[in-house]
């Protein structure tokens, strides 16, 4: 199995994906979105060869949110669930 993450910046800073439209995720590959904002271009890929390629997809929204809510808790010394 493999692991493709996009940590480039393209779809967030930067209009865009690494990969081009054309390319093949391996199959049964973790794809993980490190972007929260933009067009997401890499996620959409992905999402386009979920079912055919048997990925397992995670948004970057997730963790940017579990990242934010780690610092609150910290700074106002509660525990968020």
């Amino acid at each position: 199995n493999s692991f493709v993450i996009n940590a480039t910046g393209l779809g967030k800073d930067r209009p865009g994906s690494p990969l081009s439209d054309e390319a093949i995720f391996p199959e049964k590959s973790l794809v993980w979105e490190l972007n929260y904002r933009g067009e997401l271009d890499f996620y959409h890929q992905a999402l386009h060869q979920k079912e055919s390629r048997g990925l397992y997809i995670e948004d970057g929204w997730i963790y940017f949110i579990h990242g934010w809510t780690q610092v609150i808790a910290e700074v106002f010394h509660i525990d968020i669930t």
